[in-house]
C-alpha cells in the first residue's frame, strides 16, 4: 500500500530545524512566574512541553532545572517557594538559557547562566541580597545586554564575540515579528552607547510609509472630502456602537479615498479604490451622483445622540450608551442630572470649543505664551510643539507640547512651576489629568488664549528625560500611522522603538519579547532614521494617511481578516443602523 504524503503541518514541523530532535528531551524543569509575567511564563512552558521537557510547577517532584527571571533575588525565590534551602543538585537558571538554546538548536552551556550556585553556603543578611544581581554568574548573566566592546561602568567582563552572535541567531527566524512594539522600556545612561553599526541593510518588501515622505503624494489635499465626511459619520456611529469591525473597515476606506489623487468619477475608479468592497462602492457611487446618502436618513434618534454624548471629553462610547439609555436626551439634562466626573463636567462645559478644530495661527500664538513663561521659570528648557502642528496641517484638534531639560532635578520640578504660572496669566483654565511617573511627566487640560471671545482649547503637556527627547520629539509628531510603519520596521530588523527607547538585538519567541536587548543612545530624530538606513524625513513628510500600497506582512493579513469579518458583521451583528 503507497505511502501517504506528509500533511501540511507534517511538513512545517520536518522544516523546522527545532523539532527535528527535542531540544529540551528527557528533562524535569519547574519555571517560576514571578518576575515573568503570565504571558511570558506560558509560552516558556509551552515551548518546553513542545521540545520534550516535563515542566512542573512545584519543587516537589524530580526536578533538575529551576528556570527564573534574569533579576531574581535568591531571598525572593525562598519566600515563593516558602523554603529555607533548595536542593544542590537542582540547577538554578535564567530564562535567557532557555532562550539561547531555543535559537541554536541545542543545550547551551549552563554556567553563564546558572544563579545562586552556593546558595545554601551563603549566609542571606540584607547587604549581601542586596547584591544578589552582581555577584560572578550574574554579571556573566548581564552579557545579553550590551555588544561585545562597549564599556561598563561596572567592570563586567563580555563574553567572546562568536557566543553572542548565537544568541542573536534568533534574527533569521521568520515569522516571529509580526505587530509593532508599543514597549515602554527606557533608555538608562548605563546602557551601552552610540558605537554600533548603523542598520543599512535593505528594507523588507513592500512600500514602507516611513520610508516615504507624505509630501511626495499629495497626501494633504482630499479630493473627495464631499464623500469621506458623509463616510465618517457611519465610521463614528459604528465606533460608538462599539461595531468595531465595520468601523475599521470603513476608517481604512475613508484614508483610500483620502489618498486619491484626484476626484472619482466613475464607479470603476470606486471600485478599484483599495479596501472598498461591492456595497461600499456603491454608496460612495450614490454620494457622487446625488450628493447625498439615504442610508444616513436611517441613522436612529438615539444613534445621533450616543454620537453627540461620545464626544463629551473624559466619556466615550459606554458612557455615552449608558447616558442614552438612562434617558438623557441631551447635554444639558447630563449636565444638570447626570452623575458625571469633573472632567466630564468640564468637556460638556466646553462642548462646542473643544470639538472645533483650531487654525494653525491659534497655536502658533499659544505656543509664544508658553515658551516665554518656560524659559523665565526654566531657563534652558527645550520646548516643542508637536502632533498636526508640527506635520504641518493648517488646523488641529489639540496642542501636544513636549519639554525637557539637561538637568535631571530641575526638569522633575518643572511641571508644577511652569503650570502656576500658566494659571496665574490665565492661559491654563481647567485641570483633567495630571500623572507623575518616576520619570515622565504628563499633563492634561483646556487652555484659552488671555483675550475676548477667545475659544477654550484642549492642551497636552509631556515633561520627557532628556536622553529621551529625540525618541519622544519623533513619537509626539506622529502621524500614528508613520509611527506604526517605523516601529513595525523595527520588528523586521530585530529591535523595538518607542518614545523612551530605541533598542537592537531584541529577542523574541513567537511574537513574545524574551530579551529587551541592547539600548542605543540617540542624539537626534536625524540618529533613529539612520539606524534604520532610512532617508530623513521632515515632520511634514510624515503627515501620513495611508498609501496605496501597505507594508507587504502579517499585519496586512489581520486587516484583511478584520474586513472579512467586518462583512459578516454586516449581515448578523445588526445594531442602531436600520438595513
Amino acid at each position: 500500500m503507497a505511502s501517504q504524503p506528509p500533511s501540511k503541518k507534517q511538513k512545517t514541523e520536518l522544516s523546522n530545524p527545532l523539532t527535528k530532535k527535542q531540544v529540551f528531551g528527557g528533562l524535569n524543569v519547574c519555571i517560576i512566574e514571578q518576575g515573568l509575567g503570565k504571558t511570558r511564563c506560558n509560552i516558556f512552558t509551552d515551548q518546553l512541553k513542545k521540545h520534550g521537557a516535563a515542566v512542573s510547577k512545584s519543587l516537589d517532584t524530580d526536578i533538575e532545572y529551576l528556570l527564573v527571571s534574569k533579576d531574581m533575588k535568591l531571598e525572593r525565590l525562598f519566600k515563593i517557594l516558602k523554603r529555607k534551602q533548595i536542593k544542590d543538585d537542582i540547577h538554578i537558571v535564567s530564562v535567557d538559557w532557555l532562550s539561547a538554546s531555543l535559537v541554536s538548536g541545542k543545550l547551551e552551556n549552563l554556567k553563564p547562566y546558572e544563579k545562586f550556585v552556593d546558595r545554601n553556603n551563603e549566609k542571606r543578611d540584607p547587604s549581601k541580597q542586596g547584591n544578589d544581581s552582581l555577584n560572578t554568574k550574574d554579571e556573566e548573566d548581564l552579557t545579553v545586554r550590551a555588544l561585545p566592546g562597549s564599556s561598563s561602568s561596572s567592570g563586567v567582563v563580555l563574553k567572546p564575540r562568536t557566543s553572542y552572535e548565537e544568541l542573536l541567531a534568533l534574527r533569521n527566524r521568520k515569522d516571529l515579528d509580526s505587530s509593532p512594539d508599543e514597549e515602554e522600556e527606557r533608555t538608562s545612561p548605563s546602557d551601552s552607547k552610540k558605537d554600533f553599526t548603523k542598520v543599512k541593510s535593505e528594507l523588507p518588501k513592500g512600500t514602507w510609509v516611513c520610508a516615504k515622505p507624505s509630501s511626495s503624494t499629495n497626501q494633504k489635499v482630499n479630493h473627495n472630502k464631499h464623500i469621506t465626511e458623509k463616510l465618517e459619520v457611519l465610521q463614528k456611529t459604528y465606533e460608538n456602537s462599539k461595531d468595531k469591525w465595520r468601523a475599521m473597515g470603513y476608517k481604512k476606506a475613508i484614508n483610500s479615498i483620502k489618498n486619491y489623487s484626484k476626484s472619482l468619477s466613475s464607479f470603476e475608479e470606486v471600485k478599484s479604490l483599495p479596501f472598498v468592497g461591492g456595497r461600499l462602492a456603491e454608496k460612495i457611487w450614490e454620494i457622487i451622483e446625488t450628493g447625498h446618502l439615504r442610508r444616513l436618513d436611517h441613522i436612529d434618534e438615539k444613534s445621533e445622540l450616543i454620537n453627540k454624548f461620545a464626544a463629551v471629553w473624559g466619556a466615550g462610547p459606554s458612557a455615552a450608551a449608558t447616558w442614552a439609555a438612562q434617558g438623557f436626551e441631551s447635554l444639558e439634562d447630563l449636565e444638570k442630572n447626570a452623575d458625571l466626573t469633573f472632567q466630564q463636567k468640564i468637556g460638556i462645559k466646553h462642548y462646542d470649543d473643544i470639538n472645533q478644530k483650531m487654525p494653525r495661527e491659534e497655536v502658533t500664538e499659544i505656543e509664544q505664551h508658553i515658551r516665554k513663561i518656560a524659559e523665565d521659570v526654566l531657563p534652558g528648557i527645550h520646548m516643542e510643539i508637536c502632533g498636526s502642528y508640527r506635520r504641518g496641517r493648517s488646523h488641529c484638534g489639540d496642542i501636544d507640547v513636549l519639554f525637557s531639560h539637561p538637568n535631571d532635578e530641575l526638569r522633575k520640578s518643572f511641571l508644577r512651576a511652569v503650570l502656576e504660572k500658566l494659571k496665574e496669566t490665565n492661559l491654563i483654565t481647567d485641570d483633567l489629568i495630571c500623572v507623575n511617573s518616576e520619570e515622565q511627566r504628563k499633563y492634561m487640560g483646556v487652555c484659552r488664549l488671555p483675550r475676548e471671545n477667545a475659544k477654550f482649547r484642549r492642551i497636552d503637556f509631556i515633561v520627557a528625560p532628556f536622553n529621551e527627547w529625540p525618541l519622544a520629539l519623533m513619537h509626539f509628531t506622529g502621524s500614528a500611522h508613520f509611527n506604526r510603519s517605523i516601529r513595525l520596521l523595527a520588528k523586521k530588523k530585530n529591535m523595538s522603538l518607542s518614545e523612551h527607547a530605541l533598542r537592537k538585538d531584541v529577542i523574541r519567541v513567537g511574537g513574545e519579547k524574551v530579551n529587551k536587548g541592547t539600548s542605543i543612545s540617540i542624539s537626534s530624530e536625524k540618529d533613529i532614521f539612520e539606524y534604520f538606513g532610512l532617508d530623513y524625513l521632515k515632520p511634514t513628510d510624515r503627515d501620513c494617511w495611508v498609501t496605496k500600497q501597505v507594508e507587504v506582512n502579517k499585519i496586512c493579513c489581520r486587516d484583511f481578516f478584520v474586513l472579512v469579518r467586518s462583512c459578516i458583521c454586516h449581515r448578523t451583528n445588526r445594531r442602531s443602523i436600520s438595513r
